[in-house]
């Protein structure tokens, strides 16, 4: 009998676990159970990694403790006896209006950034040149405006 033939027809299986020694019937029963958990990691594999991460252990103790009730509220910061705590003074409820930032600083560092990059609004220097002989240049890089200045003459094309 394989294990698909065994675990498809489960009266037969418990019937012939049940007439095994004990040694081999706890194994058998283990067997059974582990098909049974991987079976469901496959079908879920979310809720079997949730499963995995929390013990059987641990899930009985929480179910127990509510079984049994609210517990009393404790804990290690109060000492049975102690005094209570003072009351923290309460507030009118209305937040204290400190007006609009004062922003000018970083208008000035953003303008510092892009004079840093592109050159001010008052600079005429070279970058600003550069920058519009590679607009002209297009994507070619070649720019008949370029070449005159080089050459003092117009672009001729040889055949």
């Amino acid at each position: 009998m394989t294990v698909i033939e065994a675990l498809s027809d489960m009266e037969r299986l418990a019937t012939q676990v049940l007439a095994a020694p004990p040694e081999l019937r706890a194994l058998c029963w283990w067997a059974v159970a582990e098909i049974d958990r991987q079976k469901f990691a496959r079908a879920n594999p979310t809720l079997a990694a949730m499963r995995e991460a929390v013990p059987d252990s641990l899930m009985a103790g929480i179910v127990a403790d509510s079984r049994r009730g609210v517990s009393d509220p404790r804990s290690i910061a109060s000492a049975p006896g102690a005094p209570p705590p003072p009351e923290r003074p309460k507030g009118t409820g209305w937040h204290v209006d400190v007006g609009f930032p004062d922003r000018s600083r970083d208008f000035e560092q953003m303008d510092a950034i892009v004079a840093g990059m592109v050159g001010g609004p008052n600079e005429h220097g070279r970058r600003r040149s550069e920058a519009r002989r590679r607009i002209a240049a297009g994507p070619s890089g070649f720019c008949e405006a370029a070449h005159r200045s080089r050459t003092g003459g117009p672009l001729v094309w040889h055949a």
